[in-house]
């Protein structure tokens, strides 16, 4: 079982997934602490597969939004900008391995993320997601993430709650 924590940001993990994976996880949310979108970007393009999807929450119509590789990688980018223009205060991005399912070809990740920032007000964000690894040659690959659930609070009040169906 590999166990990878950082002080003040990381992975904060004890998961028995390949050190491979954890790596990228880590490097992962130092590159969100310090809003490095254009890194984000080459991290995680260099390890997802081609046909990356994510599974996000529902849009207005309640249809789950899918996005591909590059249409995630542009609204990550427009989230760090915008934090970097309105919110000076250096956030904080904890991520922890929850659950992992390992067979010879696949690694399956259920993963918790609490996000904070703010110097006025204390945001709070906590998401849950779920992602899937397959073996591409001698490499693990990001091949999706599945959003579960998110929830918010400034200030400890909660602002917005949201889980995925159970189907």
């Amino acid at each position: 079982m590999a166990i990878l924590a950082s002080a003040g940001w990381g992975i904060a993990a004890q998961s028995d997934a390949p050190p491979s994976i954890l790596g990228y996880y880590s490097q992962r949310d130092a590159l969100a602490t310090n809003r490095d979108s254009s890194g984000f970007a080459k991290l995680m393009t260099a390890n997802a597969t081609s046909d990356y999807v994510e599974i996000n929450m529902p849009n207005r119509k309640g249809v789950p939004t899918i996005s591909s590789l590059s249409k995630t990688l542009l609204g990550i980018a427009r989230i760090m900008a915008e934090l970097k223009k309105r919110d000076k205060t250096k956030n904080t991005y904890v991520s922890h391995i929850d659950h992992s399912t390992i067979t010879r070809s696949s690694v399956i990740v259920t993963m918790s993320q609490e996000n904070s920032y703010g110097k006025v007000h204390a945001f709070v964000e906590n998401n849950t997601w779920k992602d899937t690894w397959v073996k591409v040659g001698a490499q693990w690959k990001l091949k999706s993430t599945k959003y579960l659930s998110s929830k918010a609070s400034v200030d400890g009040k909660p602002t917005f709650s949201w889980k995925a169906d159970s189907k």
